[in-house]
C-alpha cells in the first residue's frame, strides 16, 4: 500500500508531533508512506526531525490554499506515485484530499483534532465550512482523537457515526523514560529541587485554555506558596499571554520552543 499522508507544513504542533513519530512505524510495517507538504513557511525544527526518518517528503509549494499551481502539482504527485490512499491531517489537506477522491477517485482518510475550527473571519468561517464538505460528501473515513471528539464532528459535519473511528494518539514511552535522577535534571536547567513546578506544553494560540489557567494560579498559590508554571512553547499569542501573566510575578515563566519536553517533563 502507497499511502500519502498530508499537512499543511511541520510546525511544533501536536498533530504534526504525532505524525512524525507515528509514520516510522507505519514504514516498518512494510506500508509505502511520502508526506506531502502545502509549504515550507511554517517549518519548525521539527521538519528537521522528520527529514532523519528517511521518509519522502514532497512540497507543493502553494501561495495559498486555492493555488491552481499547487493544485496541478498535487494531482500530478498522485499520479506518477501511483498512490492508493491519502491521510490528510489539517484544514486545508482534508479539502485537498477531498478534491482529489471527487475528482480522480483516490481513497481519502482524514483525522480530525480539534472541537471547533477557528471561524472569527470570513475566510476561517470558509475554510471551517468546506472541512465538513469535505467530511460528508469526499472522505471516506473519519480518524476522531477522542470519543468527544468523534461525537461532535459527526453532529457537525451530520456524517453517520459509524463513519467515523475514535484512535487516541500512541506516545512512545521509552522516550519519557527519565535518563537521570530528577534532582540532577533540576540542576541542569537551573531549578530548585525543592520548588512545586507544573509544566504547560503548547501551541500559543487559542483555545489551549490559558486563561484558565492564569486565574487558577493564585488559588493554587493560596496553598502553595512558591509554585511556579513554566510554559514551554511558540505561537501567535506569546505577547499578549506574557502581558497577561505579568502580574502573577515569576510565577509564571515563558521557556520558548523547546525540543527536549521528555526531559523536561
Amino acid at each position: 500500500m502507497r499511502v500519502l499522508w498530508m499537512l499543511s507544513g511541520i510546525a511544533m504542533g501536536g498533530s504534526e508531533r504525532n505524525i512524525v513519530s507515528v509514520l516510522p512505524y507505519l514504514k516498518d510495517c512494510g506500508i509505502t508512506v511520502m508526506l506531502c507538504t502545502l509549504n515550507t513557511r511554517r517549518d519548525s525544527p521539527l521538519a528537521q526531525v522528520f527529514a532523519r526518518t528517511g521518509i519522502e517528503r514532497y512540497d507543493l509549494a502553494a501561495r495559498q490554499m486555492a493555488d491552481p499551481g499547487a493544485l496541478r502539482r498535487f494531482s500530478r504527485l498522485l499520479s506518477d506515485l501511483h498512490i492508493d490512499l491519502i491521510h490528510a491531517e489539517d484544514q486545508d489537506t482534508i479539502v485537498y484530499a477531498g478534491l482529489a477522491r471527487r475528482m480522480l477517485g483516490i481513497p481519502a482518510v482524514m483525522t480530525r483534532h480539534v472541537l471547533e475550527e477557528p471561524s472569527t473571519t470570513w475566510k476561517e468561517a470558509l475554510r471551517a465550512r468546506l472541512v465538513l464538505w469535505s467530511a460528508r460528501f469526499a472522505i471516506d473515513r473519519i480518524i476522531a482523537v477522542s470519543e468527544f471528539v468523534r461525537r461532535r464532528f459527526a453532529q457537525q459535519a451530520r456524517v453517520p457515526l459509524s463513519k467515523i473511528e475514535t484512535i487516541y494518539n500512541g506516545i512512545d514511552l521509552e522516550r519519557f523514560t527519565p535518563g537521570a535522577a530528577r534532582e540532577d535534571l533540576r540542576k541542569k536547567f537551573g531549578w530548585d529541587v525543592q520548588r512545586p513546578i507544573a509544566a504547560f506544553v503548547s501551541v500559543l494560540r487559542p483555545g489551549k485554555g490559558f486563561e484558565v489557567l492564569f486565574q487558577a494560579i493564585p488559588l493554587i498559590q493560596a496553598s502553595v506558596a512558591d509554585f511556579q508554571v513554566k510554559i514551554i512553547g511558540q505561537g501567535p499569542l506569546e505577547a499578549e499571554l506574557r502581558q497577561q501573566a505579568a502580574p502573577l510575578g515569576n510565577a509564571v515563566e515563558f521557556l520558548g520552543q523547546r525540543m527536549d519536553i521528555p526531559e523536561l517533563l
